[in-house]
């Protein structure tokens, strides 16, 4: 068992960073086009033919909304040996996954399951630093990787993806600014709304150089599918600023830490729903129980009471 990902240094145009991509993870692409394909057919009742087909209609989508991730899917087909429309259903498989999950349901899993994510104020913090991070608890069988870019046009990103995805979903860039998010499911997700796709906002969020243009990539516009976003910048020690974004397909709720100082100086969010904030602990056994696959699913942010003057129905950083 390795105990360290393999880490990719990347640099130079689109193009040529989705092709090295490609090129040095090729067998870890195959082995997660198999996985994954797999999992489509027995977890979510898609065929290969059908998720190519809607891969087909996303890959469109990004062509118009991101150019530039665009051509790093292609230099990662041609890196890879791959199909280009097997590279784009890679990019696109929590739309993929998560509007079935919404659709025919999740099959039980166990309690612990579920990413938990965490940041912390430099407030909160005796050296003064921002701190965020998260576990990944997802299928063991997909092959990860970081990805270390020198962009161009933007700042420099350390992320963590899975091979053949172009778009980091855990990271940090050369800007001080930090990315965590956690996979959630509501009634109104679907694939068919062919929006701007999860990953793809995710890719762009860590090229942004403030946390405000990174929220707008979370609340603007409608999504396809639901998730939780936990974004974070630091540039003087002492000073920082989070906010998290919980958003559905046509709305978001935010929490912005950056205005409660000492009062609310810790945050966490998980699947498996514990949140610590200051010095009381709620868990999902204070509230009542939801299925988050079923026809509702309650915010988390609706569940801190009394007080919710810290609650923006869209994000104040904006």
């Amino acid at each position: 068992m390795k105990s360290k990902l393999p880490v990719l240094n990347l640099k130079g145009s689109p193009h040529k960073i989705g092709y090295e991509h490609g090129k040095r993870a090729r067998p870890e692409i195959e082995h997660n086009l198999e996985v994954y394909f797999r999992r489509f057919k027995s977890e979510t009742e898609l065929s290969h033919a059908v998720a190519i087909s809607r891969a087909a209609r996303f890959l469109e989508v990004i062509n118009k909304v991101s150019p530039e991730y665009s051509e790093t899917m292609k230099g990662v087909a041609a890196g890879s040996g791959q199909e280009i429309l097997d590279i784009t259903a890679l990019n696109v498989r929590y739309e993929l996954m998560y509007s079935q999950f919404s659709k025919i349901g999740l099959k039980p899993v166990p309690k612990t399951f579920g990413c938990t994510a965490f940041a912390t104020l430099p407030t909160a913090v005796k050296n003064g630093h921002l701190m965020m991070g998260q576990n990944w608890d997802w299928i063991p069988e997909v092959k990860g990787l970081f990805l270390k870019v020198r962009n161009k046009n933007g700042p420099d990103v350390l992320s963590f993806t899975e091979a053949g995805v172009v778009g980091g979903k855990i990271g940090l860039n050369s800007e001080g600014l930090g990315l965590l998010i956690n996979g959630i499911v509501s009634s109104k997700d679907d694939w068919a709304r062919l929006k701007k796709p999860f990953h793809v906002r995710c890719w762009e969020i860590l090229r942004s150089k403030t946390l405000g243009k990174a929220a707008r990539i979370v609340s603007q516009g409608d999504r396809n599918c639901s998730a939780n976003f936990i974004l974070g910048q630091q540039k003087k020690t002492g000073k920082g600023k989070v906010i998290d974004i919980e958003s559905a397909p046509e709305a978001v709720l935010c929490a912005n830490l950056a205005q409660t100082g000492e009062r609310l100086p810790i945050l966490t969010t998980s699947q498996t729903r514990k949140y610590s904030v200051s010095s009381r602990s709620w868990t999902r056994s204070d509230y009542p129980r939801f299925n988050v696959t079923g026809e509702f699913r309650g915010s988390w942010m609706e569940r801190f009471e009394p007080d919710k003057s810290w609650i923006s129905p869209q994000p104040r950083i904006c």
